[in-house]
């Protein structure tokens, strides 16, 4: 039997499930709610007075907010849910939206201890905030700049003198991630868009009496929940052609597998003519494996960001010009110009790539030390 509400009426069909009716425009309609009788009692409100009516940020968010993640990128939707999840949802699942104050949102924050939890967790709360004044449940933002978080410290970063360089490279010539290694440290590529790359996606460019590789960047391998996917990258910087100027373009070129993945997974196949996720290796495994293979071999462990760190340091060091570093790590230099008028061009690319190539054979004794010990490469 329907119980009656103050807007029309309820049934409850089972466990968590009621069907709510209601009239519009002369005509009775009816919807399933799978909830709590409160989210029925809201929805059925909502559909009366055309308003979403106050309710805690659990029910929000369950029924306003995560429904909107089905457009997101999947890597973003998992750092919204395991944010709201662990550390929002016991904080500010029970507390009316319509309540929120900024001291209390101030106070919630600072009770977060890792400050880079804190700040992930003001960006989802501040979107969902944004989401109540648009639905009248808020009369504005209380998330605002005068909102302090604890400072952030930042951790330290591993680092490679380009002076080490050759012996770094000597030593990790036999591991069969070499060729990942090459393309962050050698061409500023994420750990997700190296891991991401094609033999197809590599060729040799002459230009000027040199030979460069040009590689083209057009995905990256990110994982959800361990589990790996591929997507076309996120933005029209992000999409572009990588040039490695020497040792790197050397190496690389010298060392290619005859198709498929750079870094092929153990059991690499073509499936339905493409080269599918389980063709690649994962990010996690690399990072995983690679720790690991440091610590059993007296190296210097470098996290697989921190690479890309050091090649934009390394530019640093060559007087590279900052645009094109940006470019080139498909970025934008945050002017107007690099935003809308200056191009990512093979011949800016190679201007960088030589830039970086000079710097590093001036530490190595004319050169020869590196291009005679990396003569020969080994899966291992």
């Amino acid at each position: 039997m329907a119980k009656k509400s103050l807007f029309g009426s309820i049934q409850r069909l089972g466990e968590d499930r009621y069907r709510v009716y209601w009239t519009h425009d002369g005509a009775r309609k009816s919807k399933v709610i799978r909830g709590t009788r409160d989210e029925a009692e809201i929805f059925l409100a909502s559909m009366r007075t055309g308003r979403i009516p106050d309710q805690p940020w659990g029910t929000y968010y369950k029924n306003v907010v995560h429904p909107t993640f089905a457009l997101l990128e999947p890597k973003t939707i998992e750092g919204y849910e395991r944010t709201w999840d662990v550390e929002l949802a016991p904080r500010i699942g029970k507390t009316m939206v319509g309540s929120t104050t900024r001291t209390f949102v101030q106070k919630t924050l600072l009770d977060i201890q890792a400050t880079s939890v804190q700040r992930a967790a003001l960006s989802l709360w501040r979107k969902m905030c944004y989401m109540a004044v648009g639905d009248g449940i808020l009369g504005s933002c209380p998330i605002n700049r005068s909102i302090k978080l604890a400072s952030h410290v930042k951790r330290e970063k591993h680092t490679l003198d380009v002076a080490d360089l050759a012996w770094f490279l000597t030593r990790i010539q036999p591991i069969k991630y070499r060729r990942l290694i090459w393309l962050m440290l050698g061409g500023g590529f994420s750990l997700e868009e190296a891991c991401a790359g094609l033999v197809e996606d590599v060729e040799p460019w002459e230009f000027n009496g040199r030979t460069y590789a040009l590689i083209r960047i057009n995905k990256a391998l990110p994982t959800v929940k361990g589990k790996k996917y591929l997507k076309g990258t996120k933005n029209g910087f992000r999409k572009r052609e990588a040039v490695l100027g020497q040792p790197f373009s050397g190496l690389l070129l010298a060392d290619l597998p005859a198709a498929g993945p750079l870094c092929p997974s153990k059991n690499a196949r073509m499936r339905e003519g493409e080269w599918k996720e389980d063709a690649y290796v994962s990010p996690i495994t690399f990072t995983h494996n690679w720790r690991a293979w440091c610590g059993d071999h007296g190296v210097d462990y470098i996290r697989p960001g921190d690479m890309r760190s050091i090649w934009s340091t390394w530019h640093g060091e060559a007087g590279s010009p900052d645009s094109l570093v940006s470019m080139a790590m498909g970025h934008s230099d945050g002017s107007t110009r690099g935003r809308n008028y200056q191009m990512n061009t093979r011949r800016g690319m190679a201007l960088i790539a030589d830039s970086l190539t000079a710097l590093i054979e001036s530490t190595w004794n004319q050169g020869s030390m590196c291009r005679n010990a990396l003569t020969t490469h080994t899966d291992g």
